[in-house]
């Protein structure tokens, strides 16, 4: 019976970068660690530590699939060159050492490969690539290839979400951060800080939740949030399905007004103009009239933007 494997939420934006600078002195280190060089540092397996609490995505049962199959490929193909792991050299109590702070997923892999290689008898892999960072790499530098190196297997929006929450804890607005990260709307990393920002238990939600849903229920219901997406849980749970946006409190009355809109704005009109609208109290000729006037003014913007792209098609013809 497969293990399955609790996800875990952990906030990467705690992740101490101010202690990280990228130093020199590789070719000494990779002597020390018996490293040799071609285009790229080939390193033992044995040799490799991991920068820890860096990595960004979320240890869940998809990672430790994905471990799996990259390992069963490694036992049989060998490690794959064009995919190398990206390390630092960074200083650690004054002394100088490799962190791996890419490839993660493959770093685990090729160990496990390793391990049940040697157990059956067989060949180990004996180097894996690495890419060594330069000096004058910053921790903004490291913390956007995050996102922007992982174009292959990209992360997912929470992922994400985590990665603009750490760039927002070094000092970045949302537009600087979307511009980091080759995100094209500055609102969507707001969305995304937005979810990142919230408790755990809404983080949470995401193994039940799209982000893009979670984030629709915070910005509605604001504190009520957790209770909304709680109950769309046990509502789903007592129709005897799976967790359902459609189980949303509320959210069949919003669909059946949207699609009766029209017909409730001309209700509204026949209502406006029938004799007896004179009668109707104060207040409730109010409510009516400050729903036709917010109609009204939709179609007078409308009504704006059709004649000025007529006006632009006139003069692009002229």
């Amino acid at each position: 019976m497969q293990h399955k494997t609790q996800m875990t939420f952990q906030d990467i934006a705690q992740f101490d970068g101010d202690q990280i600078a990228v130093v020199g002195g590789v070719k000494n280190l990779m002597k020390e660690l018996g490293a040799s060089s071609s285009d790229l540092w080939k390193i033992h397996p044995d040799k490799l530590e991991f920068l820890e609490g860096f990595n960004s995505r979320t240890r869940d049962q998809a990672y430790d699939d994905r471990v799996r199959a990259l390992a069963d490929a490694m036992k049989s193909e060998g490690f794959n060159p064009e995919k190398p792991l990206g390390g630092i050299i960074i200083e650690i109590n004054g002394v100088k050492q490799l962190r791996i702070f890419s490839g993660y997923r493959r770093g685990e892999a090729v160990k496990l490969a390793n391990k049940e290689l040697a157990e059956a008898g067989l060949p180990i892999i004996e180097h894996v690539p690495v890419v060594i960072r330069p000096v004058g790499t910053s921790i903004l530098d490291l913390t956007a290839e995050l996102v922007v190196g992982n174009n292959g297997d990209p992360l997912r929006p929470h992922e994400v979400a985590a990665v603009c929450k750490r760039m927002m804890r070094y000092g970045l607005e949302p537009k600087e951060i979307a511009a980091r990260l080759q995100i094209s709307s500055a609102q969507y990393v707001e969305n995304l800080l937005l979810y990142a920002g919230a408790s755990p238990a809404i983080q949470a939600m995401i193994e039940h939740f799209s982000v893009s849903h979670i984030i629709e229920v915070i910005k509605e219901h604001g504190s009520k949030a957790l209770d909304v997406l709680t109950d769309t849980i046990e509502r789903s749970k007592k129709a005897g399905q799976k967790p359902s946006v459609k189980f949303t409190p509320g959210r069949l009355i919003t669909q059946a007004v949207k699609k009766s809109a029209s017909n409730l704005h001309s209700a509204i009109g026949v209502v406006t103009k029938d004799p007896a609208y004179a009668s109707l109290s104060e207040e409730t000729r109010k409510v009516i009239e400050e729903a036709m006037a917010v109609i009204k003014q939709a179609q007078e913007k409308e009504a704006a933007l059709v004649a000025g792209g007529e006006t632009q098609a006139q003069t692009q013809a002229e």
